[in-house]
């Protein structure tokens, strides 16, 4: 699962730009060195791109779907099911999405915290959906079994599409299929053998 991912700070103009570069034409090249970084929580906001009358577009989007009133959000979605899933079905066909970020946290079993990034530092773009749920906008990650660098340390991760590929996810439903299945990136891991608690972050689990 993913119940924590962390950006630059400049997110929000970083976003449009991808946007921009994806509408003339041109593959999105980002260089976050030096920049800072903050994370993300569920039921915060979240800069997401989208595809929104034929063009790719930036948007803010609160991070998590309720369910039922006293119950945690869902903030993943497994991405083998989510074609069936009645929640989800309708949002893989017309409300893909994608989360650019710097990386992502993972716990194992001790609750030892890692986090992943790609070796270049480059940003990842992970496979999301979105809709109007409880009379908000608000995304889900989708994620995947664990691959690489992930295995060792959580069953489940991110489902990362490459950064060429993102018009052709947020366009194309079978072509969106196809990629969410693709293997992973290889990623860089970072582990804190330091005990954590975490409760206030997962707040979800996969659905």
């Amino acid at each position: 699962m993913c119940g924590r991912y962390y950006v630059m700070d400049d997110i929000e103009e970083e976003a449009e730009r991808f946007a921009r570069d994806y509408r003339e034409g041109r593959t999105p090249m980002a260089d976050p060195a030096g920049k800072g970084a903050k994370d993300v929580h569920p039921t915060e906001t979240g800069t997401i791109l989208r595809r929104q009358e034929g063009r790719i577009v930036s948007a803010s989007v609160s991070w998590g779907i309720p369910v039922r009133r006293g119950q945690p959000l869902i903030i993943n979605a497994r991405s083998e099911e989510v074609w069936e899933k009645p929640l989800f079905r309708d949002r893989m066909e017309k409300g893909r999405c994608i989360i650019p970020a710097m990386g992502f946290y993972e716990w194992d079993r001790e609750k030892n915290k890692a986090s992943f990034c790609p070796p270049d530092r480059q940003i990842l773009f992970l496979a999301g959906l979105y809709g109007l749920y409880g009379g908000k906008e608000r995304f889900v990650i989708l994620t995947r079994d664990a691959q690489g660098a992930v295995r060792p340390v959580h069953h489940r991760m991110p489902c990362i599409i490459p950064a060429s590929e993102v018009p052709a996810y947020l366009a194309e439903e079978k072509q969106a299929a196809s990629l969410l299945s693709a293997p992973a990136p290889e990623l860089l891991r970072t582990q804190e053998y330091v005990q954590q608690t975490i409760s206030s972050f997962f707040t979800g689990a996969d659905q």
